[in-house]
């Protein structure tokens, strides 16, 4: 009976630490999607962080002023950056679409020469409203990151935030 009473208490014990080990775990995996969650709330708000927009200011600025294939836009792109952006097509591609998707942009597929096609790509005015709302984005948060750049250089004297921390 001696040895049958420490079998039960030992098999409590395993079932109370597998049960403590579950919850801990479940707090875990909530922690983390909480957490990820999070991360996409702030990156959902903050746009203009995101390399996406950029590459779509950077294609509808060239479209504002010229109708353009694909090929030669991400040529336009590396040319008007001196070669320091580069657009694969990997990229280029997906935002062209979700432009066209949006109404942003309009594609319109032309004969050039006897059997070749090419598809060009044509601001719309939605388009230009998009743009000028990227430029001010990207403009103010340029200039938020240049203040920090330029406070941070000078080598100030901490604020009053940061001694209080």
């Amino acid at each position: 009976f001696n040895k049958l009473f420490n079998f039960i208490n030992h098999s409590k014990l395993i079932i109370l630490f597998t049960l403590t080990f579950i919850i801990f775990y479940y707090i875990y995996i909530c922690a983390i999607l909480y957490l990820s969650e999070r991360r996409e709330s702030f990156l959902a708000r903050n746009d203009s962080l995101r390399r996406g927009n950029n590459i779509e200011m950077l294609i509808l600025s060239i479209l504002s002023t010229e109708d353009c294939y694909g090929y030669q836009l991400s040529l336009l792109i590396k040319d008007y950056s001196q070669g320091k952006i580069s657009l694969p097509e990997g990229s280029l591609y997906p935002a062209l679409y979700k432009l066209v998707d949006n109404g942003l942009i309009s594609d319109e597929k032309r004969q050039v020469g006897k059997r070749l096609t090419r598809v060009y790509y044509h601001m719309e005015p939605e388009g230009k409203d998009y743009l000028n709302q990227l430029i001010e984005e990207y403009n103010s948060l340029h200039s938020g990151i240049q203040s920090i750049l330029n406070k941070t250089k000078e080598g100030d004297e901490l604020t009053h935030v940061q001694k209080t921390q």
